[in-house]
């Protein structure tokens, strides 16, 4: 696993890159338990491969704060994969916003919207390990 650290707004995010996934594990880790934040992570797929962070941020601000926003790229091609995760601090916001948007154009595309579910572990099936 390779790791990425990002403090900002006095909130370190840590990305963890799996060897064998392109998709990424977010973990908020706060200055202390008064600063911990709840975050619903939500999925958005069949994304067009031009739609970039800035349009999935534009498209979810319009129902609350954003917290973070990710476009999965291929690490290979640095390609969208066609699909990306968007967190919002509040689960009213975020409930809304995927009720709103799935369904709904981004970029040409009708996006597939829903909460996130967490990542079995084991990875992906089918695949070798080394």
């Amino acid at each position: 696993m390779t790791e990425f650290e990002n403090d900002k707004d006095d909130i370190k995010q840590v990305c963890l890159l799996s060897r064998w996934s392109s998709v990424f594990e977010m973990n908020v880790i706060g200055q202390g338990e008064e600063n911990k934040e709840i975050r619903m992570n939500i999925y958005v797929g069949n994304l067009s491969y031009d739609a970039t962070e800035d349009d999935l941020r534009q498209a979810f601000e319009a129902f609350g704060q954003v917290a973070s926003v990710a476009v999965i790229k291929d690490r290979y091609t640095g390609r969208s994969r066609g699909f990306g995760f968007v967190e919002m601090s509040v689960d009213d916001e975020a409930r809304t916003a995927i009720n709103d948007l799935n369904g709904k154009e981004i970029k040409g595309r009708s996006v597939t919207v829903n909460e996130a579910r967490p990542r079995s572990e084991g990875g992906r099936s089918g695949e070798a390990r080394s």
